[in-house]
């Protein structure tokens, strides 16, 4: 029986050309068809694709099948086939009869077709390379194994391999060691190594026996014996230790008086003749020296000290010294006492006895520091201011008449002069200091007197008012007033004076000065009756929050551990992503105080608060115009909607249902710059709530800087927020919680004094 057979041959990658299994026997059971793609499948390597299969009939009709040469000839033409282009596939009984493949490839004979199959993994082969060892057989291909070293283990050979020759081993001249200690600078030569020239190990010490050891190298042993080490002056040096030890040291004693013996290191023994050992100490002999009979004292001359200051030309005799004449101390000075020490010389001594100056206008004259000082001038003074008293040479007293000008003993009079021979004709001192805080007087002993006066006063500044007399000085006290906002510390721009503290917080001047507090009946028509009546309030200046304080403020007080956690209910900003420019809120009154009071300020009065959002009356023509022109809105009169606050409209926060960030509505700003003073937060104000307050006190007659205290069981909160609307957006209107109360419309701005 003829069966089909199917051959593969190795093709470029991504050419495949697949057949039905069925196709490949038609007419034959499907397992037969199965089992004949199975078995030849099983032997092909796992790169080669099939790429031709031959049917059953074109076997029948004695077509062979070709093995395509190229890619495209994958199908049989049709009869007759030994004329195409391709090459007949070879028939075989068994795999001795078909050809060989690679190295790594076995023949094999299947279904009487000759194929080829992958040597077992790991049968040795040859890739071709002389310099890889052991090659291996791998799926089919030839591995190459590890580059082989070519290592001779000769130190004299240059090693390298070439993939047809292999190993090749060339000699060098390169340094060597030839394994002898003993030897220096070894080279090679022909192949090996050659012995350099024989080391002489020596050392240079005189105490070591210098040898060498091939194994080890240079030996210096210690050896014994006697040795020099170097000092001329010690002898008997010997070995010791591998080094010369030093023997006893040298006697240099020639036992004369007359030298000086000594020994020096590189020449030894010194004896220099010396006459030291003769000196006696004494100035008037001649001192030498006889080997044979010793010291030799003979008489010296000449001059020579006899050890006392107070003699001059001394001179030896007989051996010693004579003294000479006593010298003269005196230095003819009236004030000093003269006298000499004998160690010293001449002594000087000051005096305090009377003297004479030589000047007959001086009495009394007396000796100190050395010389003759003048005494009490003599007093020529006759008492009369128009003459001149004088004192001659000889000491007597002269009185010349003069017309000078002349002081007649009245301190009050100026201008006299010695006309007619006596002082007169003096006009009144003028006593004025020009300074409106003193009262001018004159004494006629002590003259001018200035003393200090009180009252009022003008101390020519504009920024100060009640100037008043203090300690002979007009002081006043400053205005905090917009026009003087330079002299508070402030920046003036546009009308408005801000100021910013320490902390980078801004705030604006609130200036001194009077406003009519509560609702404006004759403007608001929704005046509630705790809002009445209007009343005169007198407000010094202070700082103001230009802004609500925010959440980025308020976490750096908790961060330094001075605030506490506010709370974090639906709304709140403080535990909310992206809000830190955000108004704090959800505190209460205890921790708005706080917080003020960390900054170095404290929660703005409900006077403070409503004059920051009406203005004052020195805007408005004086307290009896102003009454009329209280505002009801921080702009003025316009109904408030979302262009001028963040108000329920169309929902909370103009419909955004949330909280916005401080200072986005500039048209709400308020007469002195603050913002968001309506809408945005109800703030916390200092004062407790009394609904009767307003009525306390005469609408004229209100103390200045009011604070509601007596009554807090609950807190004033003022300005309306981002979730109300209506009455509470007014600048007259009074909100009042507990002041535990804290909710995510209530939040604070402080205020600070000028200092």
């Amino acid at each position: 029986m003829v069966v089909a057979r199917a051959v593969a041959r190795s093709v470029p990658d991504g050419l495949v050309v697949a057949a039905d299994r069925a196709s490949l026997l038609p007419g034959r059971s499907s397992a037969v068809s199965t089992g004949f793609w199975a078995g030849f499948s099983a032997g092909l390597p796992t790169k080669w694709l099939v790429i031709g299969v031959v049917g059953w009939a074109a076997l029948a009709s004695g077509c062979s099948v070709d093995i395509p040469v190229t890619a495209a000839a994958y199908a049989c033409e049709k009869a007759p086939c030994d004329t195409d282009a391709g090459t007949d596939t070879q028939t075989c009984q068994t795999a001795s009869e078909c050809p060989t493949g690679g190295a790594c490839e076995t023949a094999t004979c299947v279904a009487g077709g000759c194929g080829l199959a992958p040597t077992q993994d790991g049968a040795p082969c040859d890739d071709g390379d002389a310099c890889t060892k052991p090659d291996l057989c791998k799926s089919g291909g030839c591995l190459s194994g590890a580059t082989d070293p070519c290592d001779d283990g000769a130190p004299c050979t240059a090693d390298t391999c070439a993939p047809a020759t292999g190993c090749a081993h060339a000699n060098t001249t390169l340094p060597c060691d030839d394994g002898d200690a003993c030897t220096l600078v070894d080279k090679c030569a022909g192949g090996v190594c050659v012995a350099g020239a024989a080391d002489d190990c020596d050392d240079g010490k005189p105490c070591t026996a210098d040898s060498c050891n091939k194994a080890t190298g240079c030996v210096h042993a210690n050896s014994t014996g006697s040795c020099d080490d170097g000092d001329a002056c010690t002898e008997g040096d010997k070995c010791g230790s591998g080094t010369c030890q030093p023997g006893s040291k040298k006697q240099c004693d020639d036992a004369s008086i007359c030298t000086d013996d000594s020994c020096n290191k590189a020449t030894g023994c010194v004896n220099v003749t010396s006459t030291t050992a003769c000196d006696d100490g004494l100035p008037c002999t001649t001192d030498t020296c006889n080997k044979a009979s010793g010291c030799v004292h003979g008489d010296a001359k000449g001059p020579c000290d006899d050890g006392d200051t107070c003699t001059k030309g001394d001179a030896c005799g007989g051996g010693s010294c004579l003294s000479g004449p006593t010298i003269n101390c005196d230095d003819n000075e009236v004030c000093t006492a003269d006298s000499c020490n004998k160690a010293t010389g001449c002594v000087h001594g000051n005096t305090t006895a009377l003297c004479d100056d030589g000047d007959a206008c001086t009495v009394s004259d007396v000796c100190a520091g050395g010389s003759c000082k003048a005494g009490k001038a003599v007093d020529c003074d006759d008492g009369k201011a128009c003459t001149i008293d004088a004192c001659d040479k000889a000491g007597q007293c002269s009185h010349t008449l003069t017309t000078a000008n002349c002081d007649d003993g009245d301190a009050c009079t100026v201008g006299e002069s010695c006309g007619t021979g006596v002082c007169a004709g003096g006009t009144a001192k003028v006593c004025d200091d020009g300074n409106a805080c003193t009262t001018n007087s004159c004494d006629g002993k002590a003259g001018c007197i200035f003393t200090g006066a009180t009252g009022s006063c003008d101390d020519g500044d504009p920024c100060t008012s009640d100037d008043t007399c203090a300690a002979s000085t007009c002081k006043g006290v400053l205005s905090l007033t917009i026009a003087c906002c330079a002299k508070v510390g402030g920046v003036p721009a546009g009308g408005q004076c801000t100021y910013t503290d320490p902390g980078g917080r801004k705030m604006s001047l609130v200036p001194d000065g009077e406003f009519w507090m509560g609702c404006n009946s004759a403007k608001d028509t929704k005046c509630a009756a705790s809002e009445s009546p209007q009343h005169l309030v007198n407000v010094t200046g202070f700082w103001l929050d230009l802004v609500e304080v925010t959440v980025a403020q308020y976490k750096g007080c908790v961060t330094a551990g001075a605030c506490v956690t506010p709370g974090a209910l639906d709304g709140c900003t403080w535990n909310a992503a992206n809000k830190g420019q955000h108004p704090i809120n959800c505190v209460n009154w205890a921790q708005a105080t706080n917080y003020c009071k960390w900054v170095g300020g404290e929660l703005p009065t409900e006077a403070q608060w409503e004059k920051a959002a009406r203005g004052g009356c020195e805007q408005n023509g004086g307290a009896a115009a102003c009454k009329a022109a209280m505002r009801t809105y921080p702009w003025g009169e316009t109904t408030p909607d979302c262009t001028y606050a963040v108000i329920f409209e169309g929902g909370s926060g103009c419909g955004t249902s949330a909280t916005w960030p401080v200072g986005q509505k500039p048209k709400g700003v308020g007469p002195y710059g603050s913002l968001d003073l309506i809408g945005g937060m109800l703030e916390w104000v200092r004062d407790g709530y009394d609904a009767s307050y307003y009525s306390a006190f005469a609408v004229e007659s209100w103390p200045k800087d009011p604070q509601q205290s007596a009554i807090v069981s609950e807190r004033v909160l003022r300005g309306g927020s981002w979730s109300t609307a209506g009455s509470t957006l007014r600048a007259g209107y009074r909100g009042h919680f507990a002041g535990t109360t804290a909710f995510a419309y209530m939040g604070f701005r402080c205020m600070r004094p000028v200092k």
